[in-house]
């Protein structure tokens, strides 16, 4: 069982993983994360993590679950394959390795609930999607036998999850210079001035108070945008060999205590 140093396990967490291994064919078993927020304890779920979690949902139905979330997963010991030292994102390669040598399922179990703070500051979750996107360009070299169409629906999973993903930078990058070259048209001199409208109110919106919620929505631009610069970045940093596989450690709160679980959240 798989756990990270700032994650809370709930009591019947192992329980409910270890059940499906009941089923031979099951080879790993992926938790659910439940986000907190850091000075009110409260679930802080965002829009964004609750999508993630609804993909994961959906892709344990179709037998495509693309890895786990590290705080929380279990493996069958004998399914275990070493992975290099420089691995980023052990908790996608670790349990796809395994799928991809012995065919094995991986399944989604959201009773097995584990609880983890939110970063502290906006430039925390930087580097740690930077990270990210580093890890996972240097994973595609490792899980490049998922691209094989005859894989089925693990290979649609990880094509249109993972890998467009990590390219979506490079689209809005090509996006905007086609719009920049074209601007003499003005159809596509409309479409540059909305593609900078959008960037410019991320950046506004990133500055928007929490207790605005009538406009807190507005933040997913800043999201997006942000999401995508840290890509990049971690692209660069990839390519540059220079992201340290191992983790920079976070700043949290004095004093922490673990997080229960709603009835209704752990449905």
């Amino acid at each position: 069982m798989f756990s990270d140093a700032n994650t809370y396990t709930e009591p019947d967490a192992a329980r409910n993983l270890v059940r499906w291994f009941q089923d031979p064919n099951v080879g790993a078993v992926c938790g659910r994360l439940v986000l907190s927020d850091p000075e009110s304890g409260r679930n802080a779920d965002s829009l964004y993590w609750k999508y993630e979690t609804f993909i994961k949902r959906q892709e344990g139905s179709l037998g495509a679950l693309l890895g786990a979330n590290g705080g929380i997963y279990a493996l069958r010991k004998d399914l275990f394959v070493p992975i290099p030292n420089d691995t980023i994102l052990d908790d996608l390669v670790i349990p796809l390795l395994a799928k991809l040598r012995t065919g094995c399922d991986i399944v989604f179990e959201p009773h097995a609930v584990a609880n983890e703070e939110t970063p502290a500051n906006v430039s925390a979750e930087f580097h740690r999607r930077s990270r990210i996107g580093a890890g996972g360009f240097g994973s595609l070299g490792l899980l490049a036998g998922l691209l094989d169409p005859r894989r089925g629906w693990i290979f649609y999973t990880f094509l249109s999850h993972k890998v467009l993903r990590w390219c979506c930078p490079f689209f809005l990058l090509g996006l905007l210079a086609a719009n920049a070259l074209l601007a003499g048209e003005p159809l596509y001199r409309g479409l540059l001035f909305a593609q900078m409208a959008f960037y410019a109110l991320s950046v506004v919106a990133a500055y928007i108070p929490s207790q605005w919620k009538p406009i807190k929505f507005l933040r997913l631009t800043t999201m997006f945008t942000s999401m995508n610069g840290a890509l990049l970045i971690g692209f660069g940093r990839w390519l540059r060999g220079t992201q340290n596989a191992m983790w920079k450690r976070t700043a949290r709160l004095a004093e922490v205590q673990p997080v229960g679980v709603t009835s209704d959240a752990a449905v």
